[in-house]
Parts: C-alpha cells; structure tokens; sequence
C-alpha cells in the first residue's frame, strides 16, 4: 500500500520498472485471495476465477487484438469457471487457474527474449511476438550509447597522454561506456542527466590546466550550456573520421573535442 499511495502522488520523471516494486506484496494478496476462495467453497473460487478471465481477456484483446489465438486461454479460465459453478466442484477452476498462468509467464519472459531498450525495462507481450504495443521506439529498441565505440575508446586511449580521465562529457550516461569497457576514468562533469551541480566550470578548467583531462565529448542533448561555450572556446573538434566507427544518428550525436594547449597562433 505504501509503495501505491508514493506511485500515485509522485512527480517528475517516473519510469514504468519502478512498478517492479509492487510485485511481491500483489503476488502475496493474490496467493492469500486464492487461498480464501479456495476455502469458502466451489462458488467463489469459480466468481474470482471468472473476474479474472474476464479482465485478463481485456488486457489480452486490448494489447494483441481481439482475433489473436492468444486470448484463448482467459477463455478456458472462463468456460473452467462456468463448469466449477454448475458442478459445484473444484477441479475444473484448477484448470481455469492454470490457464490464466500462461499469459503473465509470457508477459514476464518477454523482456528475457525482447529486451527493448535497456536502459528502461519493460515487459512486453506484442513486442516479443513483433506487434506494435504503442510505446514509440524509445522503449521498444536498445539505444547504442554513441560512447560504446571501439574505434572512439581505442583513439581515447592512444592520444590521451598523461591525463587522468579518458574523457570528460556531460553525463553519466556518456561516461559509463567509457568506464565499463576500459576500466578507465571518465570524469561527468554535468552528473547523472547533465544538470546536476557537480563541479564549476572554474574547477573543470583547473583540471584541464593541470593536464588531468584532454578530451571532451559533447552530446546533443543534456550539456550544460556554460561548459559547452568552455570547451568549443578552449577546445578543437577533432575529425570524426579519426574515432567514430558507429552510424551517426540525426537526433543524438556527439563531438570529440581536444583541449590540450593550443600552439601559439592556432
């Protein structure tokens, strides 16, 4: 209960795997519904089990359509929890039982064998079996972070010299690539989504100065606008032919820039 009341009254950003949360404590009321059902006799288990199938055949013909084969099985429930009704007996709703577990199994392995994007999870029946489930692309491909480029790491790792960071960029979200396929320092100087008060442009300089940083990536996307005017003041772009080896896409791309010291004149 307490996770529903926060749910329902929070703000800002939420993300649909935070409902994850609600799984044990709805698995629990469901395994104590189903036991006093059970108990109070054949005809309240077959009016839970046919609610049931009626809302899981909702939920079926609403997200895969009203003629997939799919919605077979809440019909089976249904016809199950008929019969439990008209004998008054209980194996037949255990038939229905089984037959309402094939489709939340399936829900649960989808992101098993269709992830989508990775970045935020979440289940999906059609998209496993290939059907639009209106989520739009963001959730239903994986977005290759642009940072988890071989020929970028490899380039960074060449040229970096002396420095103490592989990389500075604007969020964690650029910089964790760097991290996990190297091992190496990146330095996130705009925090988790850009926007967080890490470090001044002042302390960013000072690292600069001191030879801890050369290179910045600049994403199109969540950089905060005073080190953005830093680095392209005090940086130089860097050809992409030299490090990019994935696609460049219209709506996220990044920048390479150097900061080491500029020759006089340059």
């Amino acid at each position: 209960m307490a996770y529903g009341i926060v749910y329902s009254a929070a703000g800002g950003i939420f993300h649909i795997y935070y409902l994850a949360t609600l799984a044990p404590p709805l698995a629990a009321l469901a395994g104590i519904g189903c036991y006093e059902l059970w108990r109070r006799g054949p005809a309240y288990l077959a009016l839970g089990l046919a609610v049931t199938a009626l809302w899981q055949g909702y939920i079926t013909g609403a997200t895969l359509g009203w003629t997939a084969s799919w919605i077979g099985f809440p019909g089976v429930a249904l016809l199950a929890a008929a019969a439990a009704w008209w004998r008054a007996k209980r194996p037949p709703a255990i038939i229905g039982g089984i037959a309402l577990l094939v489709l939340p199994v399936a829900w649960a392995l989808s992101p098993v064998f269709s992830p989508g994007n990775l970045t935020l999870p979440s289940a999906s029946l059609p998209r496993w079996l290939g059907i639009d489930d209106g989520r739009g692309p963001i959730l239903s491909r994986h977005f290759r972070s642009l940072t988890d480029d071989p020929k970028l790491l490899g380039y960074l790792q060449a040229q970096r010299g002396s420095a103490r960071f592989l990389a500075a960029t604007p969020t964690a979200l650029l910089a964790a690539p760097i991290i996990i396929r190297t091992g190496e320092a990146a330095l996130a100087f705009g925090g988790y989504l850009g926007n967080d008060p890490v470090m001044s442009v002042e302390a960013f300089a000072g690292r600069v100065r001191r030879g801890e940083v050369r290179f910045a990536i600049l994403g199109t996307v969540h950089r905060p606008a005073d080190f953005d005017a830093w680095v392209r003041a005090h940086g130089m772009p860097v050809d992409p032919a030299l490090w990019r080896s994935l696609p460049p896409e219209p709506r996220r791309r990044i920048a390479l820039y150097d900061l080491a010291p500029r020759p006089p004149g340059r």
